[in-house]
């Protein structure tokens, strides 16, 4: 399967096999984070995440940001530096990326159980909350 994410139109797109599975309004986004797991280095263990102002959660793996102008382009529409950080990470961890009063927050808890879930954290709730 060949996936790309790319922003075209105002619009942040998810497509699949050249079919859009996605897209989101670059002036909808309202939260945009990023989290590791400690599943790599042979399955995807690096993620980012998309919520809209309807709350709606757009998770896809990192690797489909490898478009050297991506985040410069994502930056410029959302006018905020936008800089991902977890690339080198093996254990899970999390952070908010965007809004920039936000940058560095935890996106999610960890809720570690028989079945290990994620939770968005308090800050991620409180901005989508203050959207929806």
């Amino acid at each position: 399967m060949t996936a790309q994410l790319k922003i075209r139109n105002g619009q942040l797109e998810l497509t699949e096999n050249n079919r859009t599975s996605w897209s989101i309004e670059l002036k909808s986004i309202q939260l945009i984070g990023e989290y590791t797991t400690e599943g790599g280095p042979f399955v995807d263990d690096y993620f980012l995440v998309f919520a809209n102002s309807n709350g709606t959660l757009y998770e896809v793996s990192n690797d489909l940001t490898n478009d050297p102008t991506f985040w410069a382009k994502l930056s410029d529409e959302l006018n905020c530096q936008l800089q991902p950080e977890l690339a080198n990470s093996t254990d899970f961890n999390s952070r908010i990326l965007y809004p920039g009063h936000l940058t560095s927050e935890p996106l999610f808890n960890l809720i570690v159980s028989g079945t290990d879930e994620l939770e968005l954290s308090d800050q991620a709730k409180g901005q989508l909350n203050n959207t929806i």
